[in-house]
């Protein structure tokens, strides 16, 4: 059904957008070098995650390190911290 009518702008970009998608030979195949690219930054962030979990241990270890020190300064200077009745029970 042909008409002298000049086309609208969005007819005209519905016909383009439909002539590229024509002429385009499809979906193009993931490059190698993006899979590569992809497992390197995997080990990078488990590499961060087991320095954030060797950190926490380290800081762990400090803080037991500091609570046995304060501890022994207490004992020396003959002051102790009272514990609430029953918190062995």
């Amino acid at each position: 059904m042909p008409t002298d009518e000049p086309l609208s702008k969005s007819d005209r970009s519905k016909l383009e957008s439909l002539g590229r998608s024509l002429l385009s030979p499809g979906p193009k195949p993931v490059p190698k070098n993006w899979i590569m690219r992809w497992s390197n930054m995997q080990r990078v962030a488990d590499k961060r995650r087991r320095h954030l979990i060797h950190c926490d241990g380290e800081w762990d270890q400090g803080q037991e390190a500091e609570d046995r020190q304060v501890l022994r300064h207490q004992v020396q200077a003959h002051v102790l911290p009272l514990q609430p009745k029953g918190a062995d029970s």
